[in-house]
């Protein structure tokens, strides 16, 4: 807990300098104060390791705790003061005490929390500090191909099963304790076999994974049409895989497999399968039983993984000592990659090999998973919140840079100092540190090679959620019986399994000094909880309420929330009140429902916004092709997703001048006029993703005109049509990534106009119908490095050794009719697509 709220603290200073720049007070003063001081702090985390630092610790936890409640207690008077603009006392006289009486107060905590720090440090001067260990420093390598090792035999024999001449849908089954590899294994076949199949999926299954989210997730993969994804999903999808020959692949599905077996079982004899890893034997055919690996190969994971080259080689000594921590893992694949991880972030030294050697033996007990605990407590301070995090969010999920940036960004863990350092790559050098030391798992990567998605396993899910609350990081809604607990918990997580409910809610002691509440289920509960405390929870900032089909009413009381920053709401038959709009604090929105009320494309102060579902308009007009009525001056983000033809066209893209991010899936024809008409454009646009509704052959598709927005950089363009479209295209002159889908190239070429592009680094095309693509000649696509051809069919492809001379990868999946054969250019630096997609 001390590492993360000095982290937090140190943010939310650096913010509160930047509001009050220009100004001259004491705030200014004490605010740099606090920063000094708890980087202070910060690097004597780094530096104790003595066993007997405990209480040490947790000193500077509590002090970074109080100095926080004082930061968000007078954060909220300065910013009052602050809306009333630089002469604000001139307007407002009254300004003018409260200044004084905020100052005044803030001086006198100040003083306490001064004393505590000259005594902090004094207590340092007793703890022993880690010396420096001389010693040659690892490689840092990107080992996240895992190669299988003692496995082989029994993938061969899993391909052969799944190739049977057996035309029933079936189900095979890999079977094994935690740690012992059945997701490695299963996800190896699983990208062998995938090519043989129409369609194909992943998914991962976790405990609190949703019926509707697994489906949607398997509609998505294996090519369910848009429009059909929303509106009676499951039968649609049964009906889809019963056409199809397809494999899916369930990872961890032992508590769900009753529930999703009626939809993806089909009844058709295609030849379709259905791989499971499961932790129990809940199927009496096709079963794989994994063990753990035996000596040779336990050993043979382990120094692959430690040496990064073939040519790079360990001392004897060394050799010696590597032997003996492998036998402390006990054969576990999992245990033996995170010592791995563990030593690579170390110096390679005999002493440092030999100290890892010794805490694994204390106690006496070979328990193998000892590593996991020991590879967490050898995290750096400033890492160590950032691991604790995984273990919010349910186990065995995946989660995207996305999707970490909204919990990251608002909890101030990460802060964008650097405008021209994207939150995105923040998080992805946090999360590459932890992959490093084979914490977090890759699940898949992008088209450059960048990691996509990571996912937990749940081992070390269970490390993160037991450390989280031995050191009140993050608790469950369960502890908070314990008034203690309560009077300081900042972060709380609901689950399925909490005992939360409106009978026992006054059994549970109100923890005031909250600032982030997770529900994932009892959502129902959730809320009269809401309706209940709101107007106590004045510290909270972020709140996220994510449920299957219950049916849930947020109370009218949630405008009481005064201090929410962030608020996401995730399930089908959420109704949400108007006076959501009175949260006059809220900067990041995320709806997932059915209803949504048209009043949130009117708050003003909103910089992210995540919408997907039903706007409900004004009763008076329920034109079906009516323009949506926004107005969001300050949003820099919109990710769109609606239903029934409601679209965005010329007049709100006037009301969005400072969006720089816009998603839309579900497009309309207005919507790619009104990018094109708009004037003035919205020329901070950086990203533009467009999922265009479905259009029939012949319809009109106006020209979409993005020449003139020049700080344009990423564009996806996909018609989610059954036939492919031909459309007129102008690209803005700095685009750097062009994706574009299901579009006709053979009369009008978008290729001709790409590829005098000055910047332009990567092209992939997706199930696009093309003539003739020429890549050959001077000055053609000086910069491209990535080119992607997916399920794309053309009558040749024509290159040189003039043309692209910087490509690097080139991307390929055949088109069922495809004949003609890709150029030997391109045979050279060809990764099949499933390489890029996902990691085995």
């Amino acid at each position: 807990m001390a590492e993360a709220t000095v982290a937090i603290v140190i943010n939310k200073s650096v913010a509160i300098k930047a509001l009050l720049e220009g100004e001259r007070h004491n705030f200014q003063e004490n605010i740099s104060w606090i920063e000094t001081q708890m980087k202070t702090l910060q690097s004597y985390l780094t530096e104790v390791v003595s066993k007997n630092a405990a209480n040490f610790i947790n000193s500077i936890g509590d002090l970074a705790q109080d100095v926080e409640d004082i930061l968000d207690t007078y954060f909220l008077e300065i910013e009052s003061h602050k809306t009333k603009g630089p002469f604000g006392f001139l307007k407002h006289p009254s300004c003018m005490p409260c200044y004084a009486v905020t100052d005044r107060y803030l001086s006198l905590e100040m003083n306490k929390v001064k004393k505590i720090a000259a005594e902090i440090k004094q207590f340092k001067c007793d703890i022993t500090a880690k010396s420096n260990i001389d010693g040659e420093i690892w490689n840092q390598t990107d080992k996240f191909q895992k190669k299988l090792f003692g496995r082989e035999e029994t993938v061969q024999k899993i391909e052969a099963e799944i190739f049977i001449e057996k035309k029933k849908c079936r189900v095979i089954s890999i079977v094994g304790t935690g740690g012992v590899g059945k997701t490695t294994v299963a996800r190896d076949v699983y990208l062998r076999v995938r090519s043989k199949f129409d369609c194909s999926a992943m998914v991962y299954v976790s405990e609190e994974s949703n019926y509707g989210e697994i489906l949607f997730d398997i509609a998505k993969q294996v090519g369910l049409r848009e429009s059909r994804m929303k509106q009676n999903m499951e039968e649609h999808l049964y009906s889809f895989l019963c056409s199809k020959k397809f494999v899916i692949f369930f990872d961890d599905v032992t508590d769900k497999w009753d529930v999703l077996k009626d939809t993806v079982m089909t009844d058709s004899r295609n030849g379709s399968r259905i791989i499971v890893t499961c932790r129990e034997q809940i199927f009496s055919k096709s079963v794989f039983h994994l063990d753990i690996l035996n000596d040779s190969e336990e050993k043979e994971l382990f120094y692959n993984l430690i040496l990064p080259t073939p040519e790079d080689t360990l001392s004897v000594v060394l050799k010696n000592i590597g032997d003996k921590i492998v036998q402390k893992c006990g054969g576990l694949p999992l245990a033996i990659e995170v010592a791995a991880g563990l030593l690579r972030a170390k110096e390679r030294s005999e002493r440092s090999w030999n100290e890892l050697l010794e805490r694994m033996s204390e106690g006496g007990a070979n328990d193998s998973l000892k590593i996991l605990d020991l590879s967490y407590q050898d995290l750096p301070a400033e890492l160590k919140p950032f691991f604790l995090y995984f273990g919010i969010f349910p186990a065995n999920c995946e989660m995207s840079a996305l999707e970490l940036i909204k919990f990251w960004i608002p909890e101030r863990l990460v802060v964008q100092l650097d405008a021209g350092i994207k939150p995105e790559e923040i998080v992805h050098a946090y999360v590459d540190k932890l992959v490093a030391r084979n914490l977090i798992q890759v699940s898949r990567k992008k088209s450059d090679g960048r990691v996509k998605r990571w996912r937990i396993h749940r081992f070390l899910h269970n490390l993160c959620t037991r450390k989280a609350e031995e050191i009140n990081f993050f608790c469950n809604w369960d502890n908070l019986r314990n008034a203690d607990v309560a009077s300081t918990a900042r972060i709380v997580v609901t689950n399925s399994s909490s005992s939360l409910s409106d009978n026992n809610l006054q059994n549970f002691a109100v923890p005031r000094k909250l600032r982030t509440l997770h529900c994932f289920g009892k959502g129902m509960e959730l809320a009269n909880f809401i309706k209940t405390y709101a107007s106590e929870l004045r510290f909270l900032q972020f709140l996220t309420i994510e449920v299957d089909n219950i049916v849930i009413n947020i109370p009218v009381e949630i405008a009481n929330l005064s201090g929410l920053l962030n608020l996401a709401l995730k399930g089908q038959f959420i109704t949400i009140p108007s006076s959501i709009q009175g949260l006059k604090k809220l900067q990041a929105f995320e709806v997932r429902s059915r209803e949504v009320p048209e009043n949130i494309l009117k708050i003003k102060h909103l910089k992210h916004l995540f919408l997907t579902g039903v706007v409900i308009l004004n009763s008076i007009i329920r034109d079906r092709h009516h323009e949506l009525e926004v107005d969001l001056p300050n949003l820099e983000s919109l990710h769109f997703d609606y239903q029934y033809g409601y679209h965005l066209g010329r007049s709100s893209f006037k009301k969005l001048p400072s969006f720089r991010t816009l998603v839309i899936v579900g497009a309309e024809m207005q919507t790619l006029d009104g990018l094109s008409c708009t004037r003035p454009f919205p020329q901070k646009l950086e990203d533009l993703k467009l999922r265009v509704n479905p259009i029939n052959r012949g319809d009109d598709i106006p020209t979409l005109d993005l020449s003139r927005y020049e700080n344009l950089q990423w564009l996806y363009l996909y018609f989610d049509s059954s036939v492919n479209i031909t459309c007129s295209l102008e690209f803005p002159k700095n685009l750097v990534r062009a994706t574009l889908g299901r579009i006709c190239t053979q009369d009008e070429d978008p290729l001709k106009k790409l590829q005098k592009l000055p910047i332009l680094k990567v092209i992939k095309l997706k199930k696009c119908i093309a003539g003739t693509m020429d890549f050959s000649g001077q000055n053609k696509f000086p910069q491209l490095q990535i080119l992607m051809l997916s399920d794309t069919l053309f009558d040749q492809v024509i290159v040189d050794e003039i043309g692209m001379p910087k490509l690097s990868k080139f991307i390929y999946r055949n088109h069922p009719h495809q004949t003609s054969k890709v150029p030997e250019k391109l045979e050279k630096v060809m990764v099949e697509r499933a390489e890029v997609e996902y990691v085995a």
